[in-house]
């Protein structure tokens, strides 16, 4: 999943996008609006004159008033007929948003599925359900294979600043010292 956090800077730019067409999906006429799109990811900026308005969202980060709100939801659901759900019951994605009714659905309102249904007991514990699946040989393999890819970085570096290894940039900067000694 693409990450829309524009404080995280990801080494490598995101290869697909996701573009909804609004016309279609909200059955609104094009000759009322013209045509509206909602892009997710573009891989390329679109003209400015074309933009109505750009929206930058985060990821929630929960704080403990959230948090202990969150926990004492199990307090007031389904009571008095009101079951609350929405990604805040969750990490505050919009997955949790789905969890939450299909929860809610389930539990609340006695609805049936044809599939199992299994919630995670801690939407928000997650790193807790990890670590209960990882042992001592998980870790350790872990840390190896990441050192292995460290020193394999350290190792690039090196040859780079040796001159060893062959970039594309070297590769053109060659043919442009061939071609300046052959006019020569």
């Amino acid at each position: 999943m693409a990450s829309n956090n524009p404080g995280r800077r990801d080494p490598v730019p995101p290869k697909s996008c996701l573009r909804y067409d609004v016309n279609v999906l909200q059955d609104i006429p094009v000759s009322r609006f013209g045509e509206v799109f909602i892009t997710l990811n573009s891989l390329s900026p679109p003209h400015p004159s074309l933009v109505q308005g750009i929206w930058e969202f985060t990821e929630p980060e929960p704080s403990a008033e959230s948090l202990d709100a969150q926990s004492r939801l199990a307090l007031i659901q389904n009571t008095r007929g009101l079951s609350y759900g929405f990604c805040w019951t969750g990490r505050g994605l919009l997955e949790d948003s789905i969890t939450s009714g299909l929860k809610m659905a389930v539990e609340d309102l006695g609805a049936t599925v044809p599939f199992d249904v299994a919630f995670h007991p801690q939407s928000l514990d997650s790193t807790d359900f990890l670590y209960k699946r990882s042992g001592l040989r998980y870790n350790v393999f872990k840390t190896v294979l990441e050192a292995i890819r460290t020193m394999v970085l350290v190792l690039e570096i090196i040859l780079l600043l040796l001159g060893r290894i062959h970039t594309p940039g070297s590769r053109v900067r060659s043919r442009l010292s061939l071609s300046r000694k052959s006019r020569t």
